[in-house]
């Protein structure tokens, strides 16, 4: 690094060469993108973060608009499914 006589900016975006023979710069996701939206706040964060420090919640990964993904919530998934097979057997109870 100490013969290396380009500047730090110029480091920092470096083209990489990626495995399809595509290029990119260095500090950018695939699409272009050097950052991502908190999908709660709209804070920008790092393509490598995994949660918002601004409100504290989980984020995924970008999306091609630039955003974080909210990741899923599988817990609201199990909790209505288990609504609906309540409401199936209080039916068979009250009507059958």
């Amino acid at each position: 690094m100490a013969n290396d006589r380009r500047s730090g900016q110029e480091r920092r975006f470096a083209v990489h060469q990626l495995k399809d023979g595509s290029e990119r710069r260095g500090g950018a996701d695939r699409r272009g993108h050097s950052s991502k939206l908190c999908p709660y706040c709209s804070v920008s964060l790092s393509l490598a973060a995994t949660d918002c420090p601004a409100c504290k919640r989980k984020v995924g990964d970008v999306d091609k608009n630039g955003m974080a993904k909210k990741p899923a919530n599988y817990w609201a998934y199990v909790a209505c499914l288990l609504a609906w097979v309540g409401f199936y057997l209080y039916i068979q109870w009250a009507f059958f």
